[in-house]
């Protein structure tokens, strides 16, 4: 019983509407579960609704791996997934492909956007990041993590 609660759960931090803003490069064709291992015989551990968007990361054979947010991933289906960059829309090719911007200064790297949570490093003044797409209230994800936009040369 806690198990499918812990699912539950995590089915709901993933399973983000269609058009939610979050920088991604596949969208879920059809409800699908999210594995913890490449295999159907792993534990399901989320489900991805219909639409979901998410950051895709390196597919094997019928499999592909998935982030959904900081620690929030797993593996799919390929076949579940849509990665077809001429079906997204402007808003979402922007977000998929990622483009390297200059660190203007020193800036804290936080574990969630608005600064909440703790801090998970830093990215130093002068070095560069991808960079996808910004929120609206201007906090950017970068690896791992999420930055106050106005430290990036965008």
């Amino acid at each position: 019983m806690n198990g499918m609660v812990v699912g539950m759960a995590l089915a709901f931090t993933l399973a983000l509407p269609m058009g939610a803003a979050v920088a991604a490069d596949a969208m879920a064709k059809e409800e699908t579960d999210v594995y913890d291992s490449q295999s159907a015989n792993g534990n399901v551990i989320a489900t991805l609704r219909e639409g979901t968007m998410v950051d895709l990361g390196a597919c094997g054979g019928t499999w592909c791996a998935i982030v959904a947010g900081p620690g929030k991933g797993g593996f799919v289906r390929a076949v579940a997934m849509n990665m077809n960059p001429g079906s997204m829309s402007k808003r979402q090719k922007a977000a998929a492909y990622p483009r390297e911007v200059k660190v203007l200064s020193d800036v804290d790297i936080y574990e969630q956007r608005g600064g909440g949570g703790r801090v998970i490093g830093i990215l130093r003044q002068g070095t560069t990041t991808l960079l996808r797409q910004c929120s609206s209230d201007n906090w950017c994800p970068v690896s791992g993590g999420w930055v106050w936009g106005d430290f990036l040369a965008r």
